[in-house]
């Protein structure tokens, strides 16, 4: 039996649901809000180390699931749960095991959890999802990033919405997705990030392919044909990647703003899946307090 298995009081966050949501101008641009907003200020004190905490705890309990009387009988591991949430419980400077959390549930609500959890929860769900999820890089032309850059909605916003009207055109309604800015050393912008198809087919590679060049430019020099990269999303590595260093802070004064994005669609079966992971970890302390 799925470990995050659904009920008919959480119908609503389907996909098919929730992707008509994103469609609603005003909701979908609340997910990249211009810099400066409440938001982007309260994220600022979610540090990524509160973040890690969280992702150990929840790492350390969905590994010890088998073991955890009253928990194993009723629900079964689900192995993607512990590959999206595969955390390293090591000491940053002994680089030995932490002493194994308390299960006492005490990780936070998804609205007081900061980005890497938020996009840990996300890339959690893609793996959970029926259809095997893609992750992508794509490289942007520079004069893409200029038009970003001078957008009045913002970078990051101005690339969700055009990706969002290439979507419809193609989809009718955009599938779930989501994507970060990264930096590479020589300060060139680029984007990561994961997405459900619609269907799992060559043809719909090449329309979300096709999407991405008319939404976010094409190159017209040579190596334009590693413009793109599509492949199977088995992990949530690429999050880790994506904080080392603090890069996502040298993004964010870069591009004066939010650095990454959740669909609508998306972020439903994102905050879901997470609460779910509460839910069997409050199951856990109830069952080794009884």
């Amino acid at each position: 039996m799925p470990l995050l298995k659904r009920t008919s009081e959480q119908d609503h966050y389907s996909v098919a649901g929730s992707i008509r949501d994103d469609n609603d101008h005003k909701k979908r641009s609340k997910n990249v809000g211009a810099a400066g907003s409440k938001n982007v200020q309260r994220r600022v004190r979610r540090s990524v180390a509160k973040d890690s905490h969280i992702l150990r705890k929840i790492k350390a309990f969905s590994d010890r699931l088998l073991v955890i009387p009253g928990v194993s009988s009723s629900v079964a591991p689900h192995p993607p749960l512990h590959h999206a949430f595969n955390e390293p419980s090591l000491d940053t400077h002994t680089q030995a095991p932490r002493p194994a959390p308390a299960y006492d549930n005490n990780i936070p609500l998804w609205s007081l959890t900061g980005d890497k959890v938020k996009l840990v929860a996300a890339t959690g769900a893609l793996l959970t999802a029926e259809r095997p999820p893609i992750a992508f890089t794509f490289n942007l032309t520079p004069e893409a990033i200029d038009a970003a850059k001078r957008h009045p909605a913002g970078f990051l916003d101005s690339l969700k919405r055009a990706f969002d009207v290439e979507l419809k055109k193609a989809f009718g309604t955009p599938f779930p997705y989501l994507f970060a800015i990264d930096i590479s050393e020589q300060g060139r912008l680029h984007i990561h990030g994961a997405f459900l198809p619609p269907v799992s087919s060559i043809r719909t590679d090449r329309k979300i392919r096709a999407a991405m060049v008319a939404a976010w430019g094409r190159w017209e020099e040579p190596g334009a044909h590693k413009q793109i990269l599509f492949k199977p999303l088995y992990s949530d590595g690429w999050i880790d990647y994506l904080f080392d260093r603090g890069k996502q802070r040298r993004v964010a004064k870069t591009i004066r703003g939010r650095t990454y994005t959740i669909n609508q669609s998306l972020r439903r079966e994102a905050e879901w899946t997470y609460g779910e992971v509460r839910r069997i970890m409050r199951a856990g302390a109830i069952s080794r307090s009884g």
